[in-house]
């Protein structure tokens, strides 16, 4: 996933993910909010994601019957 031309700084990580560039900040203390935000976005991307592969292949099939 992440590319070998990754930087690691003390607060801050830069990687390339599926040829796009990630730069990633953190904090000298964590914050429960900002990692619980993060996890509902990922998971919301997650699901959109498979909905619309699975409305992809709904449509796709359709215009074969």
């Amino acid at each position: 996933m992440a590319s070998i031309g990754e930087k690691k700084t003390h607060n801050r990580m830069e990687m390339t993910v599926k040829g796009r560039k990630v730069t990633l900040h953190f904090t000298e203390e964590p914050n429960p909010d900002v990692a619980m935000q993060v996890k509902q976005v990922l998971l919301s991307t997650c699901l959109l994601a498979a909905d619309c592969r699975t409305a992809d292949k709904s449509s796709n099939t359709s215009k074969f019957q």
